[in-house]
Protein backbone atom coordinates (compact mmCIF):
# COMPACT_ATOMS: atom_id res chain seq x y z
CA UNK A 1 0.00 0.00 0.00
CA UNK A 2 1.06 3.34 -0.68
CA UNK A 3 1.63 6.04 2.04
CA UNK A 4 0.36 8.98 2.90
CA UNK A 5 2.66 11.84 1.85
CA UNK A 6 0.86 15.37 3.83
CA UNK A 7 -1.73 13.62 6.21
CA UNK A 8 -1.11 12.79 9.44
CA UNK A 9 -3.64 9.39 10.65
CA UNK A 10 -4.09 8.17 14.02
CA UNK A 11 -6.70 5.43 15.01
CA UNK A 12 -6.73 7.29 18.54
CA UNK A 13 -8.75 3.68 19.82
CA UNK A 14 -10.99 1.48 18.23
CA UNK A 15 -13.93 3.43 16.57
CA UNK A 16 -12.15 6.34 16.33
CA UNK A 17 -9.91 7.88 13.33
CA UNK A 18 -8.07 11.61 13.59
CA UNK A 19 -6.85 12.68 10.64
CA UNK A 20 -4.97 16.03 9.73
CA UNK A 21 -4.62 16.78 5.99
CA UNK A 22 -2.09 19.90 5.25
CA UNK A 23 -2.06 21.69 1.70
CA UNK A 24 -4.13 20.50 -1.25
CA UNK A 25 -5.80 17.17 -1.06
CA UNK A 26 -5.31 15.43 -4.35
CA UNK A 27 -6.74 12.11 -5.39
CA UNK A 28 -3.76 9.72 -4.53
CA UNK A 29 -3.18 11.39 -0.78
CA UNK A 30 -7.57 10.63 -0.30
CA UNK A 31 -7.51 7.14 -1.86
CA UNK A 32 -4.44 5.82 0.48
CA UNK A 33 -6.40 8.13 3.49
CA UNK A 34 -9.79 5.99 2.86
CA UNK A 35 -8.19 2.79 2.64
CA UNK A 36 -6.41 3.50 6.19
CA UNK A 37 -9.78 4.61 7.37
CA UNK A 38 -11.36 1.19 5.81
CA UNK A 39 -8.93 -1.06 7.30
CA UNK A 40 -9.61 0.76 10.29
CA UNK A 41 -12.86 0.70 11.07
CA UNK A 42 -14.99 -0.52 8.27
CA UNK A 43 -15.64 -3.83 9.95
CA UNK A 44 -16.85 -1.42 13.05
CA UNK A 45 -20.70 -0.84 12.99
CA UNK A 46 -19.99 2.76 13.60
CA UNK A 47 -17.23 4.88 13.97
CA UNK A 48 -15.80 8.23 15.22
CA UNK A 49 -13.85 10.63 12.94
CA UNK A 50 -11.83 13.52 14.01
CA UNK A 51 -10.87 15.79 10.73
CA UNK A 52 -8.18 18.60 11.81
CA UNK A 53 -8.88 21.41 9.07
CA UNK A 54 -6.75 24.22 9.70
CA UNK A 55 -4.22 23.23 7.03
CA UNK A 56 -5.79 22.27 4.32
CA UNK A 57 -6.13 24.55 1.17
CA UNK A 58 -8.65 22.91 -0.41
CA UNK A 59 -9.06 19.40 -2.21
CA UNK A 60 -9.04 18.42 -6.33
CA UNK A 61 -12.52 17.25 -7.38
CA UNK A 62 -11.06 13.90 -7.69
CA UNK A 63 -10.26 14.11 -4.23
CA UNK A 64 -13.38 15.06 -2.54
CA UNK A 65 -14.99 11.78 -4.93
CA UNK A 66 -12.61 9.54 -3.57
CA UNK A 67 -13.40 10.93 -0.06
CA UNK A 68 -17.12 10.77 -0.63
CA UNK A 69 -17.11 7.42 -1.83
CA UNK A 70 -14.91 5.57 0.71
CA UNK A 71 -17.00 7.44 3.49
CA UNK A 72 -20.20 5.50 1.20
CA UNK A 73 -19.08 2.56 1.74
CA UNK A 74 -18.26 3.36 5.38
CA UNK A 75 -20.44 2.05 8.54
CA UNK A 76 -22.65 5.36 10.44
CA UNK A 77 -20.14 7.57 11.38
CA UNK A 78 -20.05 11.21 13.77
CA UNK A 79 -17.29 13.42 12.19
CA UNK A 80 -16.05 16.34 14.18
CA UNK A 81 -14.00 19.26 12.00
CA UNK A 82 -12.06 20.93 14.07
CA UNK A 83 -10.57 24.66 13.59
CA UNK A 84 -12.15 25.47 10.09
CA UNK A 85 -12.46 28.60 7.79
CA UNK A 86 -15.51 29.43 6.49
CA UNK A 87 -13.90 28.11 2.90
CA UNK A 88 -12.67 25.10 4.65
CA UNK A 89 -16.30 24.58 6.38
CA UNK A 90 -17.81 24.64 2.96
CA UNK A 91 -15.34 21.94 1.34
CA UNK A 92 -16.35 19.48 4.81
CA UNK A 93 -19.87 20.06 4.04
CA UNK A 94 -19.82 19.41 -0.09
CA UNK A 95 -17.85 16.11 0.64
CA UNK A 96 -20.34 14.90 3.40
CA UNK A 97 -23.52 16.28 1.09
CA UNK A 98 -21.91 14.14 -1.74
CA UNK A 99 -22.12 10.88 0.39
CA UNK A 100 -25.56 12.10 1.22
CA UNK A 101 -26.93 12.38 -2.44
CA UNK A 102 -24.96 8.66 -3.09
CA UNK A 103 -27.62 6.87 -0.77
CA UNK A 104 -25.54 7.02 2.88
CA UNK A 105 -27.63 8.83 5.00
CA UNK A 106 -25.31 7.73 8.66
CA UNK A 107 -23.65 11.17 8.97
CA UNK A 108 -23.62 13.36 11.92
CA UNK A 109 -21.06 16.31 11.88
CA UNK A 110 -20.53 19.28 14.18
CA UNK A 111 -17.76 21.89 13.44
CA UNK A 112 -15.33 22.76 16.41
CA UNK A 113 -12.97 25.44 17.25
CA UNK A 114 -11.58 23.28 20.08
CA UNK A 115 -10.61 19.30 19.77
CA UNK A 116 -11.21 18.72 23.79
CA UNK A 117 -14.93 19.95 22.54
CA UNK A 118 -15.47 18.13 19.69
CA UNK A 119 -13.83 14.73 21.29
CA UNK A 120 -16.52 15.19 24.44
CA UNK A 121 -19.17 15.55 21.24
CA UNK A 122 -18.06 12.42 19.44
CA UNK A 123 -17.84 10.20 22.75
CA UNK A 124 -21.48 11.39 23.53
CA UNK A 125 -22.08 9.90 19.85
CA UNK A 126 -20.40 6.70 20.46
CA UNK A 127 -22.34 6.40 24.06
CA UNK A 128 -25.72 6.98 22.33
CA UNK A 129 -24.27 4.48 19.46
CA UNK A 130 -23.69 1.86 21.88
CA UNK A 131 -26.88 2.12 23.88
CA UNK A 132 -28.82 1.91 20.50
CA UNK A 133 -27.45 -1.33 20.09
CA UNK A 134 -27.57 -2.87 23.51
CA UNK A 135 -23.38 -2.83 23.56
Amino acid sequence: MAKLQATEFELVEPRFVSIRPRGRLVVDEATVLMELVTNAVGHEPFFLFEVFMADVDGADPEARRAIAQGLRALPDRAIAFIGCSFSQKILAKLVVTAVSMMGQSGNSIAFFDEQERARQWLRDYAAKAQAKQGK
